[in-house]
């Protein structure tokens, strides 16, 4: 079977799979308040409809799913679908407890959708079944469960592997138009430069900046497609920095230009950044100034209407006029108290 009709079987089967969600999403928060019998009855009707609805474009990937969540091996407790989605929702939960993910927006039939995309269907792309496509790799909340050291020669393999395929000037068997080529190889050179040279500097090196964006990314979205953030985020610098001035230019001279690029580009918006915090600074000196200045003026009026004098002890007495009654000294004093900056209130 072509290409072309193995990515359309998949894009019907990832659409089936996203149909039953859109009825009965619920959020991981309020999955883990339910109770097991609840939460089993959700996922078997949640599988069931997965299947029945895959099965109307892709039947061998339909059955595959009906086994790998109802199908216990030998030996084992429980499917492998049921202990994947276990160990997904923990790892989910963790980081929700630990704020790197929002668990009222995180939905549990995306974690089903992950497993399923992940444990399968790339699976049977990579052992040959032609009615499947790759859909994609890791998501970002399985990048965040990598230690930080990991996460850094993960970005820097998934670079690797774009730098390998865009140094070549053939697609496949055939050969690419120049441009194109001199297109790919200027991404090349830009992610040497920035990704594979081994620093991780924030001044002069993505690395950090990417990872601080898949976070923010998993924040919301903890199911996107790693490689898909990574290009974004990759993409958003190249279009900044690319040029047709370079197209002739060696692999080394177009590194170069890319690296000094990103760091004149991080200086100045480091600059631009100083000088921002600095006016917030001036405004809120200035704010506090003028605030110091008029509860001053506001502690002069209010000693000035209530006839105020302070005693060394720091008690304060309010004067009373001669024939003034305790009512009417008591009324001054509660002027006193409400009045603001600009007249006392009647």
């Amino acid at each position: 079977m072509k290409f072309g009709m193995r990515f359309a079987t998949t894009v019907f089967a990832i659409a089936a799979l996203t149909i039953p969600f859109r009825a009965s999403a619920i959020s991981v928060k309020e999955f883990n308040a339910q109770t097991r019998d609840q939460q089993a009855q959700f996922i078997s009707t949640t599988v069931d409809k997965i299947v029945t609805d895959v099965a109307k474009v892709d039947p061998v990937l339909s059955k595959s799913i009906r086994d790998y969540f109802g199908v216990t091996p030998s030996g084992k407790d429980q499917p492998p679908g049921l202990l994947a989605f276990g160990a997904s929702l923990k790892a989910i939960t963790d980081l929700g407890d630990k704020g790197k993910l929002d668990m009222d927006k995180v939905k549990t039939e995306g974690i089903l959708l992950a497993i399923i995309k992940t444990n399968l269907m790339n699976k049977q792309a990579q052992n040959g079944n032609q009615s499947v496509a790759p859909v994609g790799g890791e998501t970002v909340y399985q990048f965040l469960l990598l230690e930080d050291n990991a996460q850094v020669k993960e970005i820097q393999r998934l670079c690797g592997n774009v730098v390998t395929d865009f140094s070549k000037k053939t697609d496949g068997d055939k050969p690419l138009p120049e441009n194109t080529y001199q297109d790919r190889r200027q991404v090349a050179n830009f992610l040497r430069a920035l990704f594979l040279r081994g620093s991780t500097d924030v001044s002069d090196s993505m690395t950090g900046d990417v990872t601080s964006r898949i976070k923010e990314i998993a924040g919301t979205s903890p199911f996107a497609d790693v490689v898909d953030s990574l290009r974004t985020v990759v993409f958003e610098y190249f279009d900044k920095f690319k040029s047709a001035s370079i197209v002739n230019d060696s692999d080394a001279d177009q590194q170069t230009y890319f690296l000094n690029q990103y760091k004149a580009y991080f200086q100045q918006s480091t600059d631009d950044y100083n000088k921002q915090m600095a006016q917030v600074r001036q405004k809120a000196d200035a704010l506090e100034k003028q605030l110091d200045q008029e509860k001053q003026y506001a502690l002069h009026k209010l000693r000035e209407l209530c006839g105020e004098t302070v005693l060394s002890d720091g008690r304060r007495v309010l004067h009373v006029e001669k024939g003034e009654s305790s009512d009417v000294a008591m009324k001054k004093f509660q002027q006193c108290i409400a009045w603001d900056e600009r007249k006392p209130k009647p």
